[in-house]
């Protein structure tokens, strides 16, 4: 560093004046959105009509006000799956044994929020059911099952309980 030898002041930092002009709308975007990347908030940016400039310009904004992420954190979602596939014993290997479930939100401009409750069957990986609702209680996700359990009965051609009974032994 010849600067430091010699006494001249160092050049950093680098003016920036996109990440300065962009950082109060980045910053106002990932406050909404605090689980979003840097990468889709330049996009709802864009299609906003908001000038971020490059993915890279929004990504230094929110890294000015400690909005990214954890760097790398595939190795910690590789452990949960992990203890999710450790939950059961044996893994199923016939379908309508284990379904999963799963509540998502759907925000529309005019018709507020609505609640998704889908249910996927674990083998075949088919949507057994989706309704929709207003709210996302436990009754929502009963009647979620029960519409599994039915569309299940469909496909197979009878009750579902006569196909996860054993025709021996009852």
């Amino acid at each position: 560093m010849a600067t430091q030898r010699t006494g001249d002041p160092p050049k950093e930092p680098w003016p920036a004046p996109v990440v300065d002009r962009i950082e109060p709308a980045v910053a106002k975007l990932a406050a909404e959105w605090p689980a979003w990347g840097h990468r889709k908030i330049w996009t709802m940016g864009r299609y906003g009509g908001q000038e971020f400039g490059s993915q890279s310009s929004v990504r230094r904004a929110m890294a000015r006000r400690g909005l990214l992420g954890p760097i790398r954190c595939q190795a910690g979602r590789r452990q949960l799956a992990a203890a999710r596939r450790a939950v059961f014993a044996d893994a199923a290997s016939r379908p309508n044994r284990v379904p999963q479930a799963d509540f998502s939100e759907f925000e529309t401009a005019a018709q507020g929020t609505w609640q998704l409750g889908g249910v996927v069957e674990c083998v075949t990986k088919v949507a057994l059911a989706c309704p929709v609702s207003a709210t996302g209680t436990a009754g929502d996700l009963c009647a979620a099952f029960d519409a599994a359990q039915a569309r299940a009965g469909e496909m197979l051609g009878h009750a579902l309980i006569e196909d996860c009974t054993d025709p021996d032994t009852g």
